[in-house]
């Protein structure tokens, strides 16, 4: 539920709409609609339900809760080391490289994807959604398709990034999506034919 009304209760003439999350249009509407009421009659039938001040609303077990639930996920992500074998065709998984926790996934023509799956926001661990084939965020929600770019961001500023890998004789070669896009078409040619 979104926060409405009078900032505070020493504020009379402050008035915000915030947290509408993906409902802007209809938490805006709602927002103006209290707004209104409570400029032209000082009160609205949805004050009490929509207060900013409301205590009740985020102080309670649910929130606790999600909270216990967030910091498990964080600590849980950074203590899982990854697989130190690479996915197979169609599988994404948490890998280690040179120490270093990466996602990978292989899709259905061997290409191997890798990313960082260390969510810039607060640093949770994504994890591998194999039924959307996506990156998600544990702790917020964001997520990611395979290659590393947002499918869903619960908050800005996030990365947009992923790199395209092959792997040859026991070696991973990544190359940024930058460089994979300007390759030459020789280049590209030879990578697919040793794409297995």
């Amino acid at each position: 539920v979104p926060y409405i009304g009078r900032i505070n209760s020493k504020e009379n003439n402050i008035y915000i709409v915030t947290g509408t999350n993906k409902w802007g249009l209809s938490n805006g509407s709602i927002g103006a609609k209290i707004i209104t009421d409570l400029i032209t009659k000082n009160s609205s039938e949805y004050e009490e339900l929509y207060n900013p001040s409301r205590v009740k609303s985020y102080l309670n077990s649910k929130f606790i809760e999600s909270s216990v639930e967030m910091a498990y996920d964080y600590i849980k992500g950074k203590i899982n080391s990854g697989d130190d074998r690479l996915p197979q065709k169609d599988e994404g998984k948490t890998i280690t490289i040179n120490g270093e926790r990466y996602g990978a996934y292989r899709d259905a023509k061997g290409y191997l994807y890798i990313v960082d799956i260390t969510c810039t926001h607060l640093g949770c661990e994504l994890r591998f959604n194999s039924a959307e084939k996506s990156w998600d965020c544990p702790c917020h929600g964001s997520r990611f398709n395979y290659k590393g770019e947002i499918v869903y961001d619960s908050y800005s500023d996030m990365y947009d990034k992923y790199n395209r890998a092959i792997y040859i004789d026991g070696y991973i070669y990544v190359m940024s999506s930058s460089q994979f896009k300007s390759a030459s078409a020789e280049i590209m040619e030879t990578i697919d034919e040793l794409i297995f």
